[in-house]
């Protein structure tokens, strides 16, 4: 392959982005250069229009950094505490039923101590809300409905979620390997306080959702340019990934059955989610989510996450993580 049709590891927005303050010298620039945007957005729908406006206007008066948050007592004891005191709390958390056999505890450890792991990788910013998240999948597991999820709850759970998946896939990196190891966690984890079946299923999934209302977003993002108001999570999210409402509206497509518009779906993915994987590949992951918006079934199967997991590249699992957490994987390594 040569240089210049090599796929690119990350995605163009993932640059850094320089800090800013408000300027309120460039809000006559500002406004001409979001109005002259907006014109040249042609025919695109009216809640486009007021995003392309707002995100544009945001863009040029202030700085699109968010503020190093401040970090909590709890969050710094939580980034202290050593893996081996982790690992033991994990232990009494999960409660593996006594009598399971010495090869299926060993089997069960491991997998444990990958996700405790993982956990600890993630950037201290994101600790405060680790523990809250944590939280809220234990009381989702135990059958409570837990107060919907912040965005960084979202992230630092699904980064969790992800870097355990790919230490798995890095141990068993075939998949009939990985899914016998996944069928063989599922069936000892019965056993414990946190079965697969239940981590996997739609009540404790559909938690970690981020709300995205195209209008309320649009006019928060007006706010939020004036001075008045912060990005709403939705806002927050989409430009994590340099996606447009325009774009995101599309990718409701997925939610029919054959699945609406599947070429400029798969291609806005391409675009902004998944730039390494293969467009082929792409397509079968939409499938497999289409499916399971359309037929919601009560839990994703094994087979289904084997899917998914071995039809996105290496890569971009990696870019997703670095996205969720704001911090290259470098960054976490030297951290944990």
């Amino acid at each position: 392959m040569s240089q210049t049709d090599k796929k690119p590891d990350t995605a163009p927005q993932e640059k850094p982005k320089e800090k800013g303050k408000l300027k309120l010298t460039n809000i006559p620039g500002a406004l001409s250069k979001a109005l002259e945007k907006v014109k040249k957005s042609g025919d695109k729908a009216w809640y486009e229009r007021i995003g392309i406006f707002a995100m544009t206007f945001w863009d040029e008066i202030n700085g699109i950094d968010e503020e190093k948050k401040e970090v909590s007592a709890a969050a710094k004891a939580e980034a202290n505490r050593s893996i081996d005191d982790k690992m033991a709390g994990a232990k009494a958390a999960a409660k593996l039923d006594d009598k399971t056999s010495t090869p299926d505890k060993e089997f069960f450890d491991e997998v444990l101590a990958m996700g405790v792991t993982a956990g600890n990788e993630l950037p201290i910013e994101l600790k405060d809300a680790f523990i809250s998240g944590r939280g809220k999948i234990e009381k989702a597991v135990n059958g409570q409905t837990p107060a919907d999820s912040t965005l960084d709850e979202v992230k630092a759970m699904g980064a969790t979620s992800l870097l355990t998946i790919t230490k798995l896939k890095a141990k068993y990196n075939d998949p009939a390997k990985f899914k016998e190891a996944l069928d063989k966690l599922d069936k000892i984890s019965d056993s414990s306080a946190f079965p697969l079946k239940k981590l996997l299923s739609v009540p404790v999934l559909k938690i970690f959702k981020v709300k995205i209302d195209m209008a309320g977003e649009g006019l928060q993002g007006v706010g939020a340019a004036l001075g008045l108001s912060e990005k709403g999570d939705g806002l927050k999210l989409l430009d994590s990934f340099s996606l447009s409402m325009g774009d995101a509206m599309k990718l409701k497509g997925l939610k029919e059955n054959p699945i609406k518009d599947e070429e400029a779906i798969a291609a806005i993915i391409k675009k902004s989610i998944f730039p390494n994987t293969e467009e082929s590949k792409i397509k079968t992951v939409m499938k497999i989510a289409s499916k399971l918006i359309v037929e919601k079934p009560d839990h994703v199967d094994t087979q289904t996450l084997t899917d998914l997991v071995f039809n996105i590249d290496d890569r971009d699992m990696k870019r997703l993580i670095e996205i969720l957490t704001g911090k290259k994987a470098t960054e976490m390594a030297k951290a944990a």
